[in-house]
């Protein structure tokens, strides 16, 4: 049975290593949604990929210096600031990053680097700069000095975990775009189960699961591939975080041409009579069930047949509305933020970074515009 296991884990660990590789990929080269956010996303995946990986190639003994086992920890030292940048970014009205960001990654930079300096280094000259030998000396310290180092990671994680969480509570009521918040609050989830079974994986010897040395290191990984299968869903469902996360083209649809048109006509329909883009709650899997088909198939009628994204989509219209309501005299009255609402965005960072971007100017400025026209 424990063969079973060591068998599945190892399995777990070159697909989750894998997905994570292409997400990463997926993420840097996305050219819509949040793309500092998913470029951030795509660091995180990437360090957490390559840990995994070091991980498993010193376990089967392919990786056989000391030093890489340190170095796999240090690793752990990017996550937490990774994570409060992510939700930063993500639900923030922060739109890039400043040097005041780097202090974070500090102490990732002031680990990482030295010891990635001794493991090129031939042995004899990081013997006579130190006075020893690193790696001899690395294979004297015991396992319980492993294990403290590794909780000093966790923990470092865990503090940055709960700063994103409460920054993310902060913000909830500010403006903040339900469903981003949503996938934050999701995702520091996720995390923190994982940082919760990793503090169990550390002190497994101490406790009742000292006998099922890969059980709990199998609960990270299983938690880790439904994370990411979440995040690939997200993409294929037209998420604003990942509009471009996945490769799919209908190459296996099965909506026929016939189909197609009646959906693209409802659809059409939803959109100019009904106005739908005006309720910001809504989503492809709404909108599937208002038309009564698969939310892949509502997906594919709008990337083919309009060239956008859900959210694009739904963005544009709102953007036409509201220059409706700004260039309309007899609704000056309405502040920027009541016209927000009232054509579907539900929150002031969105509003303003998609009309901007479709008119190059912001609401006050756009109401300025039409109002000296006017005169």
């Amino acid at each position: 049975m424990s063969s079973q296991v060591i068998g599945l884990t190892e399995s777990l660990i070159l697909l989750v290593f894998l997905i994570m590789a292409i997400i990463s990929f997926q993420l840097f080269r996305a050219k819509s949604g949040i793309l500092l956010s998913n470029r951030i996303l795509g660091v995180l995946f990437s360090l957490l990929s390559i840990q995994i990986l070091i991980s498993y190639l010193t376990v089967i003994r392919v990786l056989e210096k000391p030093l890489f086992i340190l170095i796999d920890d240090t690793l752990l030292l990017g996550v937490g600031p990774l994570l409060l940048l992510y939700t930063k970014i993500t639900i923030g009205s922060r739109k890039k990053l400043d040097m005041s960001d780097l202090i974070h990654f500090v102490p990732l930079i002031f680990s990482f680097v030295p010891f990635m300096f001794f493991l090129i280094m031939p042995s004899n000259y990081s013997e006579w700069l130190l006075g020893f030998d690193l790696s001899e000396r690395i294979k004297t310290l015991s396992r319980a000095k492993f294990q403290w180092t590794s909780f000093l990671m966790l923990t470092h994680i865990n503090v940055y975990l709960l700063s994103s969480f409460f920054y993310a509570k902060r913000l909830q009521n500010h403006n903040t775009e339900a469903n981003n918040y949503k996938w934050i609050i999701y995702t520091l989830g996720a995390f923190q189960i994982i940082n919760i079974a990793s503090y169990i994986q550390i002190f497994r010897p101490f406790l009742f699961l000292k006998h099922y040395p890969s059980l709990s290191f199998l609960f990270i990984l299983i938690t880790l591939l439904i994370f990411l299968i979440s995040i690939l869903l997200k993409g294929m469902e037209g998420s604003p975080l990942f509009s471009e996360l996945t490769l799919t083209k209908y190459q296996n649809s099965k909506l026929g041409n016939e189909e197609k048109v009646k959906l693209h006509l409802s659809l059409q329909k939803l959109i100019e009579e009904d106005k739908i883009y005006l309720n910001s709650a809504i989503t492809v899997k709404t909108l599937a069930e208002k038309l009564m088909t698969h939310p892949k198939n509502v997906s594919q009628v709008i990337n083919e047949g309009f060239g956008k994204s859900f959210y694009d989509l739904m963005n544009h219209y709102r953007v036409v509305y509201a220059k409706e309501l700004l260039s309309d005299s007899s609704k000056k009255t309405l502040t920027i933020a009541e016209i927000q609402y009232a054509s579907g965005f539900g929150s002031k960072s969105s509003f303003h970074t998609q009309f901007k971007k479709r008119t190059k100017l912001s609401p006050k400025e756009f109401r300025l515009l039409m109002q000296k026209d006017l005169q």
